[in-house]
């Protein structure tokens, strides 16, 4: 007894209350650690049970899974399970070749989260403004106003704070107004190539001997997709419709946790589509057709727009025209207007409803810095002066270190790699050839968006290395290619539609060239390898706030922000404020890249075996996709592969509008017998799962027409640092009666 007695003294000290055994295995205390480190499967839980038999044994079920999944994405212990696939065993090396971004943004997000628990009087109280004597007058003065029934205006609603949407319900209001330049549907395709075959003239949309194309009117309406869920409109007529109809989708949080964290990392997009409704005709007795109808409903995807979620979180709103991302090639369609299927637009209004408060921008949250305290005394100094113009920016951006630096620290002239471009073309072809290439790096939503005030940029090194970035590496590693050209580039800072903040470059050969359709400067998206001119109506850069140069930073104050509507004469004109007026020592900014930077050379190979691993797991999904037996026809399959190649080609050289009459001449035997209505779908290739959702959106798995044949075919460039351009071709063939 005494023994037991020592024994017990001997684990226990006087001031423990209890063996650390006991505080391990107790379940409430660690749901209480685990609340209060705000660990998202419990961090929404008000009430923990007092006692622990009443705490349920499978709490950390889901945590616990959590937890060893990411432990083995991060050990590599999933290349060691012998059980999975080529395709899953790919979609593991994605994410890991993605994972060095991701876990940068992840903590430093971590790290401006921790910062923002400071709460706020408006975040624990919700009150009414009182009214004054100014606010029953302007509210008088409205009774007043002319009314225009015609032309109706958005009234601004008030914005709740995200504290006060517990139990509510929060829907997504998309209103659908309209869209131009819709393509013509053909539907006397097959009477075409049996006039060619008669007077022997070759195929051309052109021709004055080979027949005319008879149009069907095309029956568009819009589908919304947002997280699994869809809801479209009605259906309209012609390639100019107007809906003007409100669509409504729900927004699903787990645990209804609406909180800033929650809405500021939600990863989801709003995908909107546009179809053509067509009828197809399926009664086989002509004895009949005066009496009966025995028709069926198809939907033919003719192009989609792309809105992610934290765009329209942290605007609140999203109202405008924009460009439809429409294939370079629609079989059964042309475009009304010039060559290739031109350019389609979509008019939209996109808000939330109740709107909610948008996150509040920290400031303050960087501790360190990369600059000198005369460079921050200096620019303390500039802010003031843009001040007193109602101007406000941040010529400061965020390194992965954690640092504050100016921006025009990361451009600097870098060699491209080799066989991007031809060396006798064109100054303006070996821009767009880089812009392609640039464009197929994989292209990250920046983590620090709407959380601080900072962009996050990293320096081409680390892009290619990745391979892949936001906005803002996509512009850095662009303009550094263009540099090395010998052109005036500087990297646009401002909002674009639907993007939100965003970069893009600009391009001046002012004094350069003397070609006339040169002289005004070009505006680049980086992450599409589009361009277009600054005075372009329809740009999807609406908002200029700053331009950053190799060794300057000019912020617009002008009082005008759309590209169309300011004097792109940067360096002298007065509408833009410098932030060194009289220029800077090279040696006062140094680069944080050198100019040398070493790309792996292409695989074509690699390019080859994704390329048949995709088609393979496409085949298998569409299959599971459908409804009823699907039938695949190889003749046409193998066609539409060999006609790929050609597609990156045009692509990479900037003229994808003259492969229409190419494509037609090579599918002229298959369409004697059949009736062809698909596309060729491209993207930078980034994961398996990207492209399955691309494909599945555009609904050609579900017509279920007697005695369709579906054809598919992939195609995978490979270019240096790992990188590859992915077509996929996918079409149905309905037999010819």
């Amino acid at each position: 007894m005494d023994s037991e007695e020592s024994n017990h003294e001997n684990n226990y000290n006087e001031d423990e209350f209890c063996d650390w055994a006991t505080i391990q295995n107790s379940n409430r205390l660690r749901l209480l650690f685990l609340r209060d480190q705000e660990i998202p499967e419990f961090k929404q839980m008000r009430m923990i049970p007092v006692s622990e038999t009443e705490i349920l044994p499978d709490i950390f079920h889901e945590y616990e899974k959590r937890l060893l999944e990411e432990e083995k994405s991060g050990t590599g212990e999933q290349w060691k399970s012998g059980n999975k696939d080529d395709e899953q065993l790919l979609l593991d090396d994605e994410w890991d070749r993605l994972r060095p971004i991701r876990e940068i943004r992840k903590r430093l997000l971590e790290s401006f989260e921790n910062s923002a628990k400071q709460i706020t009087f408006e975040d624990l109280v919700s009150e009414e403004q009182i009214p004054d004597i100014g606010t029953l007058g302007l509210n008088l003065m409205t009774l007043f106003q002319p009314k225009r029934a015609l032309r109706p205006v958005r009234k601004e609603r008030k914005r709740i704070q995200t504290t006060l949407l517990i139990h509510s319900e929060v829907n997504l209001v998309i209103n659908i107004v309209r869209a131009i330049n819709l393509p013509l549907r053909k539907d006397s395709y097959a009477q075409t190539l049996n006039t060619e075959e008669i007077t022997g003239v070759s195929l051309s949309r052109k021709g004055g001997g080979g027949g005319t194309w008879v149009h069907g009117v095309v029956k568009p309406f819009a589908e919304v997709w947002f997280q699994r869920r869809f809801s479209r409109t009605t259906t309209a007529l012609g390639p100019d419709p107007t809906w003007n109809q409100e669509l409504q989708l729900p927004l699903i949080i787990e645990k209804e946790d609406f909180s800033e964290s929650i809405l500021s990392r939600l990863e989801e997009e709003v995908y909107i589509q546009v179809y053509d409704e067509v009828a197809i005709d399926l009664l086989e007795d002509e004895r009949r057709r005066d009496t009966d109808i025995h028709q069926r409903l198809e939907k033919r995807w003719l192009g989609c727009i792309n809105i992610p979620f934290a765009t329209l979180y942290r605007s609140g709103r999203i109202e405008g025209t924009f460009r439809l991302n429409c294939p370079p090639i629609l079989l059964g369609y042309e475009s009304k207007g010039s060559e290739g299927m031109g350019e389609t637009y979509l008019t939209l209004f996109i808000t939330i409803q109740p709107t909610i408060t948008p996150p509040i921008l920290l400031l303050d949250t960087v501790s360190g810095t990369g600059e000198s305290s005369e460079m921050l005394e200096h620019v303390k100094s500039w802010t003031k002066e843009l001040h007193k113009t109602g101007r406000s920016v941040n010529p400061f951006v965020l390194t992965p270190n954690g640092d504050t630096v100016l921006a025009c620290r990361f451009l600097t002239s870098i060699e491209p790699p080799e066989d991007i471009y031809h060396e006798d073309g064109t100054v303006l072809e070996k821009m767009e050839a880089l812009a392609h290439f640039v464009s197929l790096f994989p292209s990250l939503r920046d983590a620090s968006m709407g959380i601080s005030q900072y962009a996050l940029w990293f320096t081409p090194e680390v892009f290619v290395n990745t391979p892949g970035g936001g906005k803002e590496d996509h512009s850095v590693l662009l303009a550094s290619f263009f540099i090395h050209l010998g052109v005036n580039t500087w990297i646009i800072q401002g909002e674009s539609i639907p993007d939100g903040p965003t970069t893009h470059l600009l391009t001046s050969f002012k004094n350069q060239s003397n070609d006339d359709s040169l002289k005004t400067p070009f505006l680049w998206n980086p992450c599409t390898g589009t361009h277009c001119k600054v005075n372009h109506s329809l740009s999807s850069l609406h908002k200029v706030w700053t331009a950053v140069g190799q060794y300057n930073i000019w912020c617009n104050i002008s009082g005008k922000e759309r590209p169309d509507e300011l004097a792109w004469d940067i360096e002298k004109g007065k509408d833009w404020l410098p932030l060194f007026p009289k220029g800077i020592a090279e040696s006062k900014l140094p680069r944080l890249q050198m100019g040398t930077l070493l790309f792996t050379e292409a695989d074509e190979r690699e390019g080859s075996k994704l390329a048949q691993r995709i088609e393979r797991q496409l085949r298998e999904a569409f299959m599971k996709w459908r409804q009823s037996r699907t039938t695949w026809n190889r003749y046409s399959s193998t066609k539409l592969r060999l006609l790929l190649p050609l597609l990156e080609e045009r692509r990479a050289d900037g003229s994808p509008s003259l492969v229409q009459d190419e494509h037609l001449g090579e599918l002229r035997e298959i369409l004697r017998s059949y009736d062809m209505t698909g596309f060729p779908l491209h993207q930078p290739y980034s994961t398996l799962d990207s492209v399955m959702e691309s494909v599945y959106s555009t609904g050609l798995h579900t017509i279920d027409t007697p005695n369709v044949q579906f054809a598919l075919g992939a195609y995978a460039k490979a270019y240096p640092a790992s990188i590859f351009s992915l077509w996929v071709y996918i079409a149905a063939l309905h037999p010819v009666k």
